[in-house]
């Protein structure tokens, strides 16, 4: 989901007298694994997306990203897709998580945008990627040091292993349980922090941790 055709004052950041104007792009990679299928937590993260599409936070653009083992053919093989809506997205296949970190991470170093968010979204444990996780931590650990914002949203032991094995920073990292509503508020948690974000980075005061730590607007 590629929201360029924001009105252009948006795109470009807050530009108001005082703000500093800076582009701000949101990846999100999205587990379309099938477990994603239980308590309907594919449809509310359908919904939680499109509201983001419709109303986007001022100053932010988005690319979605979706990841399911399905999308490929084996190990190795392309296991990401960049969605241009919500609507066929469907939860099916496993959980290349390095795999899909590590694709999209290709696609972030494109980008030529001032800022950039990272955010991955799971319901489950690594199944069946290639890449080591080593080499994906090397690649987190890079597009740190350039100022990008990586977090990582699923349940607690996943959130704890992803801390472990790829260095997010903990204050990043947000934990939801199994369930449709833990599911719906991790995505309204999420998009109040990333309006804080924006109001950061338009006052100049933004860092690349704390995303989920700091007071929400």
């Amino acid at each position: 989901m590629r929201l360029d055709s924001q009105n252009s004052q948006d795109v470009q950041g807050i530009a108001k007298k005082g703000k500093i104007n800076k582009t701000i792009h949101s990846f999100l990679l999205l587990d379309c694994s099938g477990s994603m299928r239980d308590y309907n937590k594919i449809g509310i993260a359908k919904t939680a997306i499109k509201e983001d599409m419709d109303n986007p936070v001022k100053g932010v653009k988005y690319t979605l990203v979706s990841f399911t083992g399905s999308h490929g053919y084996g190990k190795g093989s392309k296991c990401i897709k960049v969605e241009e809506s919500v609507e066929e997205l469907k939860a099916e296949g496993g959980t290349p998580l390095a795999d899909a970190i590590n694709q999209t991470l290709d696609l972030i170093e494109e980008c030529k945008d001032d800022k950039i968010i990272f955010k991955i979204f799971t319901d489950g444990g690594e199944t069946g990627s290639s890449v080591s996780n080593t080499d994906v931590a090397k690649r987190i650990k890079a597009c740190q040091d350039k100022g990008y914002v990586i977090t990582f949203i699923g349940t607690q032991e996943h959130v704890n292993e992803c801390i472990k094995l790829f260095g997010i920073d903990a204050t990043n990292t947000m934990v939801h349980l199994n369930t449709a509503a833990s599911v719906k508020m991790s995505f309204n948690q999420d998009r109040s922090a990333t309006a804080t974000y924006a109001t950061s980075v338009a006052e100049g005061t933004d860092t690349n941790v704390g995303f989920y730590t700091k007071e929400v607007v």
